[in-house]
Parts: structure tokens; C-alpha cells; sequence
């Protein structure tokens, strides 16, 4: 059953135009766990994750790299109440994500659990903020920001001034 919704949605995933911005999101029952391991490299995930992984967080992480997201929940170091999204007694998990198409990362400022809200009975709501306007930014060269400031106001220092008027 989780292998027909995969490729279910690995099918839209490839009828929508890479020029689209692609965010999925749900309860997906698996552990990508805290580290990185296999998939870190890639950037799927970011190695900033809760727990450990089981083979259901294994098969998240597998269709994520395949279709060029990442699992953006894992990417934000948070603490412990800002990346459990499942309570049950004393259990607490990770498994509702977050995920994106990796070279629309950059359109992501924070990811984080609502640990004080419950959108589903035991889950927490999983904040996403996404920039969906703009362009990414250039970095600008340092030298031109860094160019010397002129400090007028050290010229009503008589001894500078003195220095000036030379």
C-alpha cells in the first residue's frame, strides 16, 4: 500500500514542469531519524532530524532523492519540542514532513513544530515559511561593501581638522 503511494505520487511529481515550485507535506509514518548518514551528501537531508531511522523513514529519504527534494524539516537545528510532530503517551516522533524540490531550498526561512497546537489528535502542526516571490539573492561583492566610510564628524576635532587644512 505505502509502495502504490509512492509512485502514485512520484507520477504527479513528474507531470509537474520544473519551472513550478513543488512543496509536499503530510504525515508519512516514517523515522528519517537525526543524522544524515547516505542521503546527507545529497542534500536531502540536512542531518538536523529527530530520532533514529527506520526502514519507512528509509523509503522517505529513497523518494525524495529521486525525485530532487529535500526534507526540510531536518535541515533547521531546533530543540526537541520544535521538531516532534507525533505524541502518544510517552512516545514522541518525527513523522510529518515537510519537502521541497532541493534548487528551491534557498525560498525556505524556517521549519519548525507548533509544540503548543494539535491540528489531529497526537499531531502537531508543522510551520512551514516559504518566500514564493523574489529571486534568489546574489551575494554582492565584499570589496564594494567594505569600502572606507567618510566620518565627517571627526573634522570638528581641532586636531584633525588641523591636519586637513594643511
Amino acid at each position: 500500500m505505502k509502495e502504490d503511494f509512492y509512485a502514485k505520487v512520484g507520477e504527479m511529481m513528474e507531470e509537474v514542469s520544473k519551472d513550478d515550485i513543488v512543496i509536499l507535506g503530510g504525515d508519512l509514518n516514517g523515522h528519517v531519524g537525526r543524522s544524515a548518514e547516505i542521503f546527507g551528501d545529497g542534500g536531502v537531508h540536512g542531518g538536523k532530524g529527530y530520532g533514529r531511522q527506520n526502514v519507512d523513514g528509509l523509503r522517505i529519504l529513497e523518494f525524495a532523492q529521486r525525485h530532487d527534494l529535500a526534507v526540510l524539516n531536518t535541515m533547521y537545528e531546533k530543540r526537541k519540542s520544535h521538531l516532534v510532530t507525533f505524541y502518544s503517551g510517552n512516545a514522541q516522533t518525527q513523522i510529518d514532513y515537510v519537502m521541497m524540490r532541493k534548487e528551491d531550498r534557498w525560498r525556505v526561512k524556517d521549519v519548525k513544530v507548533i509544540p503548543s497546537e494539535c491540528v489531529a489528535p497526537q499531531h502537531k502542526p508543522v510551520i512551514c515559511d516559504v518566500r514564493l516571490s523574489g529571486r534568489k539573492s546574489k551575494k554582492r561583492n565584499k570589496l564594494k561593501r567594505m569600502s572606507p566610510k567618510i566620518k565627517w564628524w571627526k573634522l570638528k576635532d581641532p586636531k584633525v581638522r588641523v591636519m586637513y587644512l594643511e
